[in-house]
Order: C-alpha cells, then structure tokens, then sequence
C-alpha cells in the first residue's frame, strides 16, 4: 500500500484532482460573482461544476476505500502473526506430548526392570543411504555409553550402539545383517537368531532363523529376547512374526519378523548401559 502512495502514477492523479479542484472552484466563485442574469455563462460553468463536484466526490469515495483497505492490510498482518504464533505453539505441544510419552515408558521401564541402567538420548541424524535405519544419537562415551549397548524404546528393541564418541553414538537397528540378536518365540519358548536380512529390509521387517523343522511358530507369534550371548538382556520385545516359511537350505524354518518399534520416526530412545549378566560384546565398557 505504502509503494502505490509514493508511486509515479498516483502523483500525476493526485495532481490531476488538483488542478481539476481548483478549475472547479474557480468557476464557482465566478458564478457567484457574476449577476444572475447572464444565462448564457451559467449554462457553460453548470456542466463543469458539475465534473468538479462529480471527481471531488469519487475522490472523497476512492480515499475511503484505501483508508479501509489499509486497515484490512494491517488486520491481515495481525492474523498472520497471530497464525504463526499458534504454529509455533502446535509444534512445541506436538514436542511436549512426544516427551512426556517417552518419559512414561523411561519411567516404567525403570519400574519393570530395576536392574537396568538407562540413558535417554534424542535422535539428531539419520543416515539417508542406509535402508537399515542406522542414526545418531546425543549421547556418548561422557555419559556413560559404550559399544553394543542395547538401544531401546518402550515398544521394543531398537539396536545397539555401534560407533562411539565423547557426546554422541551411532546406533544401529535389528534390520542390519550385522546385527543378531539371540531370541525366543514367547508363546512356544523355540529359540533362534534375529538377524537382519538384505532381501528384506526394504519391507522394514528381519528374520528369526536356525528354528527347528518341527517349530510350532505361527503368525502373530510375539519373539523377545533370550538374554543369550550377555550383549542384550532377556525378555525385551523384538517384533510379531508375520510370515513362516523354509529357509534357502530346506532344513529349517525361517519366520519374518516385524519389529514392535518404529525405527524410521524415532525421535527418542533409551540406552542400557548396563544391566544383571551384560557381557559378551558388551565387554568393551
């Protein structure tokens, strides 16, 4: 609005409404001056009193309206300000809540497994070429992390730590072939590996291989931890089988495992950096 006021073309407008102003008034006072008897002159000042008062008026008309459109501009600003301002105060609810429940499952992990050391962590990075999920966290040697510290959250298990610095660590998940985790199917206690499958890893599900022949695991099955090996404790929950099948030698039985928690929109997690009968890998501490 400010721009259209200091342009060019509303100066030569202004300019025109001047000079047309003062032509109109001019003929106005010489009507008044003159005797009401000269006819003729009033007839040719009528039609240009009349364009005079005719532009005065539109110009009373257009005035008004950018005084209002300047107070709709000025409404407009406050809106949007008053917009962003509920924006920014969306988004740090959205942040308060997503805290607040990683905090209750912190707490109630603590209560379920008083033998557990924790270290809460935020997720700052990931890793955009691995189809794994690998990311970093904010947490690291000076807080008491180590390598191959289990990562979890309170739907299940995330991985381990697999590179370390002073403040922060990079995790890996139970997609990586690297990773194998000793398991159980908790409904029928047959034991097998966790491992990370490269042929399936785009689906964002592992397998649960070594099963026997004869293992009675079906769809739906629940698989934790067996607390084998010392590098994760017993009892955490990995995933739900959703597919078994043969394995690629025909002699025992694979399951396909999709992992409880979501490892592509973590934003928190929890590090064991210790817990009852960690060694193994673990050992490095």
């Amino acid at each position: 609005m400010i721009r259209f006021f200091t342009s060019r073309g509303f100066r030569v407008l202004l300019a025109v409404v001047c000079v047309l102003a003062v032509v109109s008034g001019g003929f106005a006072l010489a009507g008044r001056a003159l005797s009401p008897q000269s006819d003729l002159l009033g007839a040719i000042l009528s039609p240009l009193q009349k364009l005079g008062g005719a532009v005065t008026g539109q110009m009373e008309r257009f005035f008004t309206a950018v005084g209002r459109l300047e107070t709709l501009e000025e409404e407009n600003n406050a809106l949007r300000e008053e917009l962003r301002t509920y924006r920014e105060q969306l988004v740090e609810y959205d942040r308060y809540q997503r805290e607040n429940a990683f905090y209750k499952d912190f707490l109630e992990m603590k209560e379920q497994h008083a033998d557990y050391a924790f270290q809460p962590a935020t997720v700052t990075a990931r890793d955009a070429a691995d189809a794994c999920g690998s990311f970093t966290i904010d947490a690291g040697r000076l807080d008491g992390v180590a390598l191959h510290d289990p990562v979890i959250t309170g739907d299940g298990l995330v991985g381990y730590v697999a590179d370390l610095g002073n403040t922060m660590a990079t995790v890996v998940t139970v997609l990586d072939p690297k990773i194998g985790v000793g398991a159980v199917v908790s409904r029928t206690r047959e034991a097998g590996v966790v491992r990370g499958d490269q042929t399936l890893v785009e689906q964002g599900v592992c397998s649960l291989s070594y099963l026997q022949s004869a293992a009675a695991v079906s769809i739906g099955d629940t698989v934790i931890t067996s607390g084998a090996g010392g590098v994760f404790p017993k009892g955490l929950i990995i995933g739900t089988v959703t597919e078994v099948r043969k394995d690629a030698s025909n002699v025992s039985l694979q399951a396909v495992v999709k992992p409880t928690a979501d490892l592509q929109a973590l934003t928190q997690v929890m590090v064991i950096t210790d817990f009852e009968g960690q060694g193994g890998l673990g050992d490095e501490k």
